[in-house]
């Protein structure tokens, strides 16, 4: 990916440091320096918005002794607008460092966290794809996440999706040399329930019961311990569960989560409800998501055993791609594809790039390039129904033509008896 050569190091150097203080600067300007171009807006008002609702004040409010999912004295007593998100109730232990922190040090530190942990993502993106790993190319790679719209977006928002994503990569990686630790892949992975729970059966598929058996095991024992918590400061398992349950329902009854209303989503369920124009039912999505996973299921465990590098990169590419479709999935989730397109750009390096090669370039292009799907744009612009509807759409119907043309890749291989 880098120039070759002793002699080109330092200019190698150069260009991947100027390429990651673009993807950074990009962002920082977002937060002061730009505001609006006529009608567009440039400026980014939700700058640590997900940090804040989704790490910090929840945690805050664990340490504080309240029951973060009763939404009445929870968002009476912190400045939030929405409740507890969906996330997984560990999540108050693992990030109790951040809420011991006033919320503008917390966020800081969050930030630069974020921004090592995509050079993480980066490096290891490189590694798994079978390129050098140097520092002129993780910081390449780490400059391109960063201006691509999913990792922009991560970083500003404070999301949680980087961490979540290098556990699924564990995950994958682990599951037969070294169980445990997939399984704390697999136990991280699962405090976004929309990456974890699709996980287990692809794991299981292929023959990974030890890991997933510690992952679930983990999970349960770590969130139940919570839990138990929880449940005695709300004075037992029926009001606990009322509280979790009306959190649920302002989970689904936020517009920016609701398979229409809401802009960013990339999942089947989303893109389906929008190109019937009607909101599929919870019930609707969970046949989606089986539709995607069990394809892949079954080639996983066809051709997980003895397959060569390219089989295993086709089928890692597959299982990242149906963890997406499945269940719901925003925008910056999309992170999670760094290593397949790390792949796909290896695979094109080393052969005569052929023409489904070509086309998953593309569609890779889109779901990182894609700034059009944004609130800014779509409140600037007057769209035509059809021209909104692709716009919407863009995302999805690229994520599942990925998706289709990884499946070919597969039962070719499958067809050759390999």
């Amino acid at each position: 990916m880098m120039v070759a050569g002793p002699d080109r190091s330092r200019i190698n150097l150069g260009l991947s440091l100027v390429l990651f203080l673009l993807g950074l600067s990009l962002a920082l300007a977002r937060v002061g320096a730009l505001d609006r171009v006529g009608s567009l807006r440039l400026s980014a008002p939700y700058v640590m918005v997900d940090f804040r609702h989704v790490v910090y004040y929840p945690t805050r409010a664990f340490w504080d002794g309240i029951n973060p999912y009763d939404s009445g004295r929870y968002m009476q007593r912190y400045p939030v607008e929405i409740p507890v998100s969906l996330y997984a109730p560990v999540t108050f232990l693992l990030f109790a460092p951040f809420a011991a922190l006033p919320v503008g040090l917390s966020s800081a530190a969050y930030f630069v966290l974020t921004l090592f942990l995509t050079a993480v993502l980066a490096n290891a993106a490189l590694r798994l794809a079978g390129w050098p790993a140097g520092i002129s190319p993780t910081l390449a790679v780490s400059g391109l996440l960063l201006v691509s719209r999913p990792g922009h977006w991560n970083l500003l928002s404070g999301q949680v999706t980087i961490i979540v994503v290098l556990a699924t990569y564990c995950a994958l990686i682990y599951y037969r040399s070294a169980p445990r630790l997939a399984g704390i892949g697999l136990a991280l992975a699962l405090l976004k329930p929309s990456f974890g729970i699709p996980l287990i059966p692809l794991l299981l598929a292929r023959r990974a019961v030890r890991a997933t058996a510690w992952g679930v095991g983990l999970a349960a024992a770590l969130n139940l311990g919570v839990m138990t918590i929880l449940i005695g400061r709300q004075g037992g398992i029926a009001p606990f569960l009322k509280t979790v349950t009306q959190s649920v329902r302002a989970f689904a009854a936020n517009p920016d989560t609701q398979p229409i209303l809401g802009i960013w989503r990339v999942d089947l369920t989303a893109l389906v409800s929008r190109i019937l124009d009607y909101p599929l039912s919870p019930g609707a999505g969970i046949i989606l998501t089986a539709v995607v996973l069990i394809p892949v299921m079954y080639l996983s465990r066809r051709l997980n055993a003895g397959a060569g590098s390219r089989q295993v990169q086709v089928i890692d590419a597959l299982t990242c791609c149906a963890v997406l479709l499945s269940l719901f999935h925003q925008a910056y989730d999309l992170l999670l594809l760094a290593w397949p397109a790390a792949s796909l750009a290896k695979a094109i390096h080393e052969r005569a790039p052929e023409a489904i090669y070509i086309v998953q370039g593309v569609l890779f292009a889109i779901l990182a390039l894609n700034y059009v799907t944004t609130q800014s744009v779509l409140t600037a612009f007057a769209l035509s129904p059809g021209l909104r509807l692709g716009v919407l759409t863009a995302n999805g119907l690229a994520l599942a033509g990925l998706f289709g043309l990884y499946s070919i890749e597969a039962s070719r291989f499958q067809t050759a008896g390999t």
